[in-house]
């Protein structure tokens, strides 16, 4: 237990040291499940693997299918309204079992999780249980319906020869993630093959909140590493998105690399139900040592589509994410929603400044909450600050 952690810093790790998270278990029991309990049932997998992490090493593997075909992946589901999300999801079936994350994952379930197509699914229940959703920070939200007695394929899955390799041959596993990435494969569908066992030396389950995330930083670090290597960018750039109440200034200084993260959760939001608190986590040039706690999977997937974005202009920058997430955001639907509205804002045109403190005005005017709280929390904007003071005092 971690004595006077917020809430809105643990988002459901179970800091506090409950046994459950109360914020995501009363979602389980306000959610309207679309679907009835049944032994038998016949339909599509999306495919998706979703591995617990609770009692690791022996997690709860589940597999998801609905009845319909129009499935959409993490990053299809962008734009999407929430109510539409969550009732895609709350439509699907799901069965599972428990695991011991050591041992290979039985082949039909392997073969699923690798496919890249929609795959019609045969599957038996053993024992029936309520439906329920379950929701969690990292991953978008899944029903909870029954054990799996059985699954049968009722067509060959669809797997890429590049991840057949991979799950024979002994390569590390951010070798693995980087040949993926390469690929261009989706970031969903390579966080469900690291969590899927086949990836790495050892090929253990991964839970899926940690493949997530794991995911996410490694290949960051892997593009960040060719970032440094860019020359700096010219010019100051501001994009801004907005999606399911979470607003997003992006700031691009024209400095060596280093990237932060700073967040205000609104009162009444998903996870504050105190004043207004900003949390920040970031990194230098020299990258970071530690885990980003304040911030969490938010850090790496926003990190993620920053990196992908100064590669594909090829020059390097120091980038301020203002992160401000309102009421609206009052489900938890898994880091994808970070990670998509940024590249997507990313995407977008952006508004070019010629000083920094043209750019902070531009922003204070953009957010609700005041500037003041993000400028003391921020490690990239006080280094300026300090650095501009020394270099005045040189030229006294």
């Amino acid at each position: 237990m971690r004595v006077g952690i917020s809430c809105v810093k643990c988002k459901g790790r179970l800091w506090c040291g409950k046994a459950y998270c109360p914020i995501l278990y009363s979602f389980k029991i306000k959610t309207k499940i679309f679907n009835e309990g049944k032994e038998h049932f016949e339909g599509y997998s999306l495919p998706e693997l979703l591995v617990g992490w609770r009692d690791y090493p022996g997690v709860k593997v589940f597999t998801l299918a609905a009845e319909e075909k129009n499935l959409k992946s993490e990053e299809e589901m962008y734009g999407l309204k929430a109510e539409e999300i969550i009732r895609q999801r709350a439509a699907m079936f799901s069965g599972g079992k428990r695991w011991n994350v050591k041992k290979r994952l039985e082949e039909k379930l392997q073969e699923l999780a690798l496919s890249k197509k929609i795959t019609a699914v045969d599957m038996e229940f053993e024992k029936i249980l309520k439906p329920r959703m379950v929701f969690d920070s990292y991953a978008a939200p899944m029903p909870l319906n029954a054990k799996l007695k059985n699954l049968e394929l009722a067509e060959e899955p669809k797997i890429p020869k590049i991840v057949e390799k991979l799950s024979i041959e002994p390569i590390k596993a951010d070798e693995g993630l980087e040949m993926l990435y390469e690929k261009n494969f989706e970031i969903s569908y390579i966080s469900r093959i690291f969590s899927s066992g086949i990836l790495g030396i050892e090929k253990r389950l991964v839970p899926t909140r940690w493949s997530i995330t794991a995911v996410d930083d490694i290949i960051g670090k892997k593009l960040i590493e060719k970032v440094k290597e860019f020359r700096i960018l010219d010019e100051i750039r501001i994009f801004e998105n907005e999606y399911l109440g979470n607003k997003f200034l992006i700031l691009f200084l024209p400095k060596e690399w280093s990237f932060e993260l700073l967040e205000c959760w609104y009162k009444g939001s998903l996870w504050q139900n105190a004043e207004d608190e900003v949390n920040q986590d970031h990194e230098f040039f020299s990258g970071r040592k530690s885990y980003a706690e304040n911030t969490a999977g938010a850090y790496y997937a926003s990190r993620l589509a920053v990196v992908e974005y100064l590669c594909r202009i090829k020059r390097q920058a120091s980038v301020i994410i203002f992160r401000e997430i309102s009421n609206e955001y009052n489900i938890p639907l898994g880091v994808w929603v970070i990670r998509e509205s940024v590249r997507e804002a990313l995407r977008k045109r952006a508004v070019k400044t010629e000083s920094l403190e043209n750019a902070m005005e531009f922003i204070a005017g953009r957010l609700n909450t005041e500037i003041t709280n993000w400028l003391k929390k921020s490690a990239i904007l006080d280094r300026i600050k300090k650095q501009r003071r020394i270099i005045e005092f040189i030229r006294q």
